[in-house]
């Protein structure tokens, strides 16, 4: 059984961003799927910590909702990895890439640290999500054209044109989303704003309606008692 090299994560951690360049040129083409996995859940487990600890659910009983949630989405998060694994393993391959599925695997995990890079982006107020995104596909395109060209062993010109209108297509798709996401929450906003405006406003009618008939009994209730006087 493979076992996972844990310095050696940290230390392609540190390359990735200090010299990426020397990161694809030395990646490791073969050794199995286990450590790729593994890598790539780490990296979304720091996502979560940094939402978890933004949000200050950390001492609520939310911070154990959260948890409960990675773990539930740990599958579909290896099929998203598996899928967007497949699809760059043929795109470098309608290119002219000879290599396994396990170095489009390694290759593909390798940009996971984007991930949580990239997320740091969203706690911009006001326009951090729309930041988040465009940073993120903007760097990554880089970072996959240098696996392309020192991993696949593809011209660069030709990577650098094929990925770019890959990544135009996901930009658009993305930004699209994102669009119709705030425009949802923004009407379901609305929505319950004008329903709590409406409660209110009915709740006003009715205590004044219940102050009105209250005078009408006060007022019954003192003539009453005068005719009983006059009597």
């Amino acid at each position: 059984m493979a076992k996972i090299r844990w310095a050696k994560m940290v230390d392609d951690t540190k390359t990735f961003f200090t010299d990426p360049v020397e990161l694809y040129k030395n990646l490791e083409q073969e050794g199995g799927y286990l450590e790729s996995l593994v890598y790539f859940i780490i990296m979304v487990f720091i996502v979560y910590l940094f939402f978890i600890l933004s949000s200050t659910f950390f001492h609520t009983p939310l911070f154990a909702i959260s948890i409960g949630i990675f773990i539930l989405f740990i599958p579909l998060t290896l099929i998203s990895f598996f899928v967007s694994t497949v699809i760059l393993h043929i795109i470098w391959g309608a290119l002219g890439s000879n290599e396994n599925f396990d170095t489009s695997m390694r290759c593909n995990a390798s940009f996971a640290p984007l991930l949580p890079a990239c997320v740091l982006f969203s706690f911009i107020p006001f326009l951090g999500r729309w930041v988040g995104i465009v940073a993120y596909l903007f760097v990554l395109y880089f970072y996959v054209i240098f696996a392309s060209v020192y991993v696949h062993k593809i011209e660069e010109e030709k990577a650098k044109k094929s990925f770019l209108t890959v990544f135009i297509i996901l930009a658009v798709l993305r930004i699209t989303g994102l669009a119709k996401s705030e425009i949802m929450v923004r009407r379901q906003k609305k929505q319950s704003q004008d329903m709590i405006r409406q409660m209110e406003e009915n709740y006003q009618k009715q205590m004044e309606e219940y102050e009105r008939q209250l005078k009408e009994q006060q007022r019954m209730y003192e003539k009453y008692q005068g005719e009983s006087e006059e009597i």
